[in-house]
C-alpha cells in the first residue's frame, strides 16, 4: 500500500525519515550548523528538512543531500577535537618533536589514539617521556617485562604505527574507493533518480524496495546495519 512506503524524489518533501536518521547516526539536530569536508562548507538541516548552507541559505543540489545521506561525503562536528588543516605536535623519537597539520587520514587518527597529539611543542615536550615510554610498552612481546633506559627511535614508533595502521587502512580504502565512485556517479545523472524503501522492512534490517534511474526500475532487497548503508547499495545497485 502506498501510505506503507517512503518515497524521496526530486526534493526533500518525503525524506523525513531519512532526515531524522541521518540526524540520529551523526548525533545532530536540527539548526545546528556541521562541515562537510568535501564541501568545505557549514551546512544546516532546516525544521522542514531542507539542507542549506550556513554562509549563503542555498540550499543543496539533491546530488550533494544523496551523497550525505549515503556517507559518501563526510560530516565533521564542531565537538571534535582536530579538523583538517589544524597544526598539531607529536613526539617522533627520544630527540624530536615535530609539526604536522592534521589531515583527517589514518596516521592522524593513529597518532591521536595513542595519545601522541599535542596543540603547542611545549606540551608534546613535557609528555615525551609518556610516549616513549607507551612506545615500549605497545612493542615489548611480554607486556609485563618493559626494558630500562631502552633508547626508542624514530624507526620505532614507525613499525608501531604501521602495525596500528596497516589494518585500518585496509578497510578504509575499500570504503574511499566505494564512496569516491558513488559520488561521481551521483553528479553524472542524480537528477533523474528515486527511490522507495518499504518502511515495514527497516525494522528488521532487511531493506526492500527499487530505484527508479532516468525510467529504469531495479529491485534491490539487502541487508544492512544501517539506513546509509542500504542507500549506498540500492545506489551502487541502480547504477552498475
Amino acid at each position: 500500500m502506498i501510505q506503507d512506503r517512503v518515497v524521496f524524489i526530486e526534493g526533500y518533501k518525503h525524506m523525513d525519515y531519512y532526515i531524522k536518521e541521518f540526524l540520529k547516526t551523526n548525533k545532530l539536530e536540527t539548526g545546528v550548523p556541521f562541515k562537510v569536508k568535501e564541501l568545505r562548507r557549514l551546512v544546516v538541516v532546516d525544521g522542514d528538512g531542507s539542507f542549506k548552507y550556513v554562509d549563503s541559505d542555498e540550499v543543496l543540489v539533491l546530488g550533494d543531500v544523496f551523497s550525505l545521506l549515503s556517507g559518501a561525503y563526510h560530516v565533521e562536528l564542531d565537538n571534535a577535537k582536530y579538523l583538517s588543516g589544524d597544526t598539531y605536535y607529536f613526539v617522533s623519537d627520544a630527540y624530536n618533536v615535530k609539526k604536522s597539520t592534521w589531515g583527517d587520514n589514518i596516521y592522524d587518527y593513529a597518532l591521536l589514539s595513542m595519545g601522541n597529539v599535542f596543540t603547542t611543542r611545549f606540551d608534546a615536550d613535557n609528555h615525551k617521556e609518556e610516549i616513549l615510554n607507551r612506545c615500549r610498552e605497545i612493542n615489548t612481546k611480554d607486556i609485563h617485562t618493559v626494558v630500562a633506559n631502552k633508547s626508542v627511535t624514530n624507526k620505532d614508533i614507525s613499525e608501531v604505527l604501521n602495525d596500528n595502521v596497516n589494518i585500518l587502512s585496509n578497510k578504509v580504502k575499500d570504503i574511499g574507493d566505494t564512496a569516491t565512485l558513488l559520488n561521481k556517479k551521483l553528479k553524472d545523472g542524480v537528477s533523474g533518480m528515486a527511490m522507495s524503501i518499504d518502511k515495514d522492512s527497516i525494522d528488521s534490517g532487511k531493506y526492500k524496495g527499487y530505484t527508479l534511474h532516468n525510467g529504469v526500475k531495479k529491485d534491490f532487497d539487502i541487508n544492512a546495519t544501517s539506513l546509509g548503508e542500504a542507500i549506498r547499495e540500492a545506489l551502487k545497485k541502480s547504477f552498475n
